[in-house]
């Protein structure tokens, strides 16, 4: 239980690669305990694994989820209070693109990516907003892309899901 040992948690979305691995690692640097999700166990596996080598005397817990699932957030919140973990800090970085002209997306890549980059990070900070809300203390980064402040041809529906990102 992270809480235990009164120090700070890091959830971070989307940690087992790129910019959420590397927001996760700036972290984890600067004393924070980390609640790492993403879809390959695997991936998460290994980073713990480097990170333990980093900072041994700080927690990584690791959580598979794949946030284009509705029912996910709840999920990992559900999964956090289990286990006492209060989170300061929620990075939404999990996010996916798909390309092509808007008739040749397949429903289900759709579905999934507007659940990912739009219904997910939204769920994340409705739950856990409030524990902040009543800590008075805690900090929401919501990752969006360049291509969320204009229209992106062959790629619209990810440049306005990450549209929705900037003004959420």
């Amino acid at each position: 239980m992270l809480d235990e040992k009164n120090r700070k948690v890091a959830l971070v979305t989307g940690a087992s690669g790129g910019i959420g691995r590397e927001i996760a690692e700036i972290l984890l640097a600067k004393g924070y305990d980390l609640l790492l999700i993403a879809r390959s166990l695997g991936k998460l596996e290994e980073i713990r694994e480097k990170f333990k080598s980093i900072a041994s005397d700080q927690t990584v817990t690791i959580l598979q989820a794949d946030l284009s699932r509705s029912e996910s957030p709840k999920m990992i919140f559900d999964f956090a209070n289990d286990r006492n973990i209060s989170v300061d800090i929620l990075v939404n970085n999990a996010g996916v693109g798909i390309s092509g002209a808007i008739d040749e997306y397949s429903e289900e890549a759709l579905l999934k990516m507007i659940l990912l980059n739009v219904f997910s990070l939204t769920a994340l900070c409705k739950y856990f907003s409030p524990q902040m809300k009543e800590r008075r203390s805690g900090n929401i980064l919501n990752i969006a892309s360049l291509g969320g402040y204009q229209p992106v041809p062959y790629l619209a529906a990810y440049a306005a899901s990450k549209s929705y990102v900037l003004n959420f």
